[in-house]
């Protein structure tokens, strides 16, 4: 890894003058004579480098913020649109959110739409293969894109929905090999980012910390997410 950015990102908070010194002597050899000098602080460099990196994964300090939905719930959908996609928008809250929060993002089916399965495992599988923002992007795409149901009389009705055109209307293309890949694996366990919790009731399911919260019970988050977040 690229040793300037793994110091900025990792060694501010831990030993960072230390690590500091040693990638300076690393990256300017005229400050040592000596190349074994050269070397065994290049070394020592890097060990620490490692270290700091594996630390800084490891104790993720970071509030986990869980969200359960289904894309053929209009309810989720009204919910990514209206809550999660403006916050996101924010390039403040953005950072903070990316600061400060974990984002565990699960796609479960919960209505009876034939094609409810498949339309969450793309998203499951944009979740596990893409960068955040990437995967925000593509989610707001798809849930003002995806119309699982239509409005008739005393009711809804089942729709299809053009998943391959979707896909490709909303997902990264240098992403779609791998994607394609995902999507066509017979093995979800390895994209569905947690198991839902035991009290699980509906959807969408909101998990900020150890706070549950749902349209049923305690709906803040669900109603008014940036309060919440703001408190």
């Amino acid at each position: 890894f690229d040793l300037t950015v793994s110091c900025e990102s990792t060694c501010s908070q831990v030993f960072s003058m230390f690590c500091l010194k040693y990638v300076i002597l690393v990256l300017c050899g005229c400050l040592i004579s000596s190349s074994s000098k050269v070397d065994k602080t290049a070394s020592e460099a890097t060990a620490l480098l490692s270290t700091a990196y594996r630390t800084s994964k490891k104790d993720d300090s970071r509030i986990s913020f869980k969200v359960i939905l289904d894309t053929t719930c209009s309810d989720c959908q009204q919910w990514v649109i209206e809550q999660l996609q403006p916050l996101w928008e924010d390039a403040a809250f953005r950072q903070t959110f990316q600061t400060s929060y974990k984002l565990g993002f699960l796609a479960h089916s919960v209505t009876k739409h034939a094609q409810g399965p498949l339309l969450n495992k793309v998203l499951n599988c944009a979740h596990h293969l893409l960068p955040l923002p990437d995967f925000l992007k593509s989610l707001f795409c798809w849930e003002r894109t995806v119309e699982a149901w239509v409005p008739v009389s005393g009711g809804f009705q089942q729709q299809q929905v053009d998943v391959p055109k979707v896909t490709m209307q909303c997902m990264p293309q240098q992403s779609m090999q791998r994607l394609s890949a995902c999507i066509s694996s017979t093995s979800t366990a390895d994209i569905e980012a947690f198991e839902l919790p035991a009290d699980f009731a509906e959807v969408p399911w909101v998990i900020i910390g150890n706070s549950s919260y749902s349209m049923a019970t305690n709906a803040s988050a669900i109603y008014h997410l940036k309060d919440v977040l703001s408190a």
